[in-house]
């Protein structure tokens, strides 16, 4: 499900979307199109997710050469696959969300930082942000700086993970919507040669 026109925020970012994309009603209506939630967050800015697509293809890559695993154990990897077939099928439509979670919550975030920046480019002036992670190695470390983006704080980490929350529900919904109405047979497994 997308942003829906009676969301409390939706003419908000419609106004700052045309901030960005002026009269191009066919782009302005592509992004809202793309959005799954909006949400406000403590400084006025607005923070979007994006709709997922439905992953319905699994590839397997083998090799010949020792790049990685052999015919014969792609092969095992697909038969086990197959056997759980509906079960790989959520988690592979939920990995993204997982990590997403895990990185707000502090896992396997290399120690970098979230912080909020321009979804767009900040010369347009929508305020419409994305989180953006950074260390003081990174490139982008001197916007820290110059205050171009600004530390996420701890409410409106809150806020995200709640939506991310939200919407990783909604995609095991959608996910078990799907093998209710198809089983796994519209689901495709191949496996590929991986060396050139």
């Amino acid at each position: 499900m997308s942003v829906r026109s009676n969301h409390p925020n939706f003419e908000e970012y419609r106004m700052e979307l045309v901030k960005v994309w002026k009269n191009d009603t066919k782009m302005i209506d592509y992004c809202i199109g793309q959005t799954q939630s909006l949400v406000k967050l403590s400084g006025g800015q607005l923070f979007t997710t994006d709709k997922p697509t439905l992953k319905k293809e699994f590839c397997y890559g083998y090799s010949s050469c020792g790049q990685g695993p052999t015919y014969e154990e792609c092969n095992e990897t697909i038969a086990t696959v197959r056997k759980h077939l509906g079960e790989v099928f959520k988690d592979e439509n939920l990995e993204d969300y997982d990590r997403i979670l895990d990185w707000y919550n502090g896992v396997d975030t290399h120690n970098k930082r979230p912080y909020l920046s321009s979804h767009y480019w900040p010369k347009y002036g929508a305020n419409i942000v994305t989180v953006t992670w950074i260390d003081e190695y990174d490139r982008d470390w001197p916007k820290v700086a110059s205050g171009e983006v600004v530390p996420l704080s701890e409410q409106d980490r809150q806020t995200i993970i709640g939506i991310y929350k939200s919407d990783r529900e909604a995609m095991v919904k959608r996910c078990e919507e799907y093998l209710k109405k198809y089983g796994t047979e519209k689901l495709h497994v191949w496996r590929y040669w991986i060396d050139e």
